[in-house]
C-alpha cells in the first residue's frame, strides 16, 4: 500500500523516466479550485518545493485546465507564454491533464519538455490515460487513508473506553470493598455462620476450601473423607465480601459438576442480595438518625436563651445516646486561638445555676460552661472512672 504522497512521487518519477520528459510535476486543486498545492515534482534545480501552496490566477495554465476539464497543450512555447508561473525557463513544450474525480477537478499532471512539438495525440492520449488512472489511484488512497484514520480513531475510542471501563471496575470495587469494611465494623455477630445438623452457630473460622476459593476467585470441590465440600467465593463488583461452603455426600462426578454450577450460581445472587440487604439496613439507620437530628433541631428553635439551647442540646443527647454526662464549652473572645494552649480543669459542681465558688456565672477558665449530670442521682464517680461527650 502507498500513501498519496507516496503515490504522487512514484508517478511523477515513473513518467520521467519511462517517457523521458525533461519535468514533471503534480498539483492538487482545493474545492475552489483558486489554490493548488504542489505535491510531487521531479529532481530539477528550478522545481519548486513539495507542498508549495501557489495562487491560481484567472490567467494560469491550471486555472485553464480547472475550468475546461480538459488538457492544455503548448507545442512550442514563445514569449508571451514565459509568463505562465507553471513553466520552467527552459521548457519547450508543455501539456497539462486534468485529474477528475467524476466531474470534478481535484488536480493537475503538468509534464514539460524541453524540445518543442513534443506532445503528439498519442501522448496526449497515453498522458490522459495515465491522469485518469492517476485520480482513481488518489481517490482509492484517499478513502484508504479516511478509513485507517477512522480505524485508528475508533481504536483509540476502544482503548480509551476500555480504560475508562477499567477505571470504574476499580473505582466500584474500592467502593464495595470500602460500604462493606465500614458495614462489617463492629458487627462481630455477622462474620460467619455455620448450619450442623438443623443448628446455626456463629463461627468466623474460614476453613481451608473457602480459603483456596477465595484466591483463586473461583468454586474449589475438596475431599472429606467420604464426602465432596463445595466452596466458591461471594464476589460483588469484582471485590470478594465472603465464601460460601457446603458440604454433601455426592459422589457422583457429574451430579459434583452440576452441584458446582448451582453453588456457584447461588453465591452469585446471594452477593448482590447481599448488598442490597446492607444499602437497606443502612438507608434506615440514616433515617432513624436523621430523625434524632431533626428532633433535636425542633426543640433548638424552642430555647429562648443560649443557656437554655446549651441545656436542651445536652438533654436531647442524653435521651438519644443513653449517655450518662456531657459538656459544651464555648470560647470566649479574650482566648487565644490556639486550642492547644487551653488546660483541662477540675470541672465545676453546677447546683441551681451556682458554681462551686458560690457565684452566680458560668464562667470559668475564659469559657462559657453547660454541664449536664445525665446520669440517676448516685455517689460521684472517681476520677478513673469517669466519661462523658465533649
Amino acid at each position: 500500500y502507498l500513501s498519496a504522497d507516496e503515490l504522487y512521487q512514484r508517478t511523477v518519477d515513473i513518467i520521467r523516466d519511462r517517457f523521458g520528459y525533461y519535468h514533471v510535476q503534480i498539483y492538487t486543486l482545493d474545492e475552489d479550485a483558486v489554490q493548488a498545492e504542489l505535491k510531487a515534482t521531479t529532481d530539477s534545480g528550478n522545481a519548486r518545493p513539495t507542498g508549495q501552496l501557489l495562487p491560481i490566477g484567472p490567467q494560469s495554465l491550471i486555472s485553464r485546465v480547472a475550468r475546461i476539464h480538459d488538457a492544455v497543450v503548448i507545442d512550442n512555447v514563445d514569449n508571451s507564454e514565459r509568463a505562465y508561473s507553471e513553466l520552467l525557463p527552459t521548457t519547450q513544450s508543455a501539456i497539462l491533464v486534468p485529474l477528475l474525480d467524476n466531474d470534478r477537478v481535484i488536480g493537475v499532471l503538468d509534464v514539460q519538455s524541453m524540445r518543442p512539438n513534443v506532445f503528439k495525440q498519442a501522448e496526449q492520449q497515453a498522458l490522459k490515460l495515465l491522469a485518469s488512472q492517476l485520480a482513481t489511484a488518489i481517490r482509492n488512497a484517499d478513502l484508504f487513508e479516511q478509513q485507517q484514520h477512522s480505524v485508528l480513531e475508533n481504536q483509540r475510542l476502544l482503548e480509551e473506553s476500555e480504560h475508562s471501563l477499567g477505571e470504574i471496575s476499580r473505582l466500584n470495587s474500592s467502593l464495595t470493598r470500602e460500604a462493606w469494611n465500614q458495614y462489617m465494623f463492629g458487627r462481630h455477630h455477622l462474620s460467619g455462620i455455620s448450619l450442623e445438623g438443623n443448628k446455626f452457630t456463629t463461627n468466623a473460622q474460614w476453613t481451608e476450601a473457602m480459603i483456596e476459593s477465595v484466591k483463586g476467585q473461583q468454586p474449589v470441590v475438596k475431599r472429606k473423607d467420604i464426602n465432596r465440600v463445595v466452596a466458591t467465593p461471594l464476589i460483588l463488583r469484582g471485590e470478594v465480601i465472603g465464601a460460601l461452603e457446603i458440604e454433601t455426600s455426592t459422589t457422583n462426578d457429574d451430579i459434583e459438576l452440576e452441584l458446582v454450577d448451582i453453588v456457584e450460581g447461588v453465591a452469585q445472587r446471594l452477593a448482590v442480595s447481599l448488598d442490597n440487604a446492607r444499602l437497606f439496613e443502612e438507608i434506615q439507620e440514616t433515617s432513624y438518625n436523621e430523625q434524632i437530628i431533626s428532633g433535636l433541631v425542633t426543640e433548638f428553635q424552642a430555647a429562648d436563651s443560649l443557656e437554655a439551647l446549651l441545656k436542651t442540646a445536652l438533654e436531647g443527647l442524653s435521651s438519644s445516646l443513653g449517655a450518662t454526662s456531657g459538656a459544651i464549652r464555648m470560647k470566649q473572645a479574650s482566648l487565644n486561638t490556639n486550642y492547644a494552649m487551653l488546660q483541662p480543669s477540675q470541672p465545676a459542681t453546677v447546683m441551681n445555676g451556682h458554681n462551686g465558688n458560690g457565684s452566680n456565672g458560668h464562667h470559668q477558665n475564659g469559657t462559657m460552661n453547660a454541664q449536664h449530670d445525665m446520669a440517676p442521682k448516685t455517689p460521684p464517680a472517681t476520677d478513673d472512672n469517669t466519661g462523658g461527650i465533649a
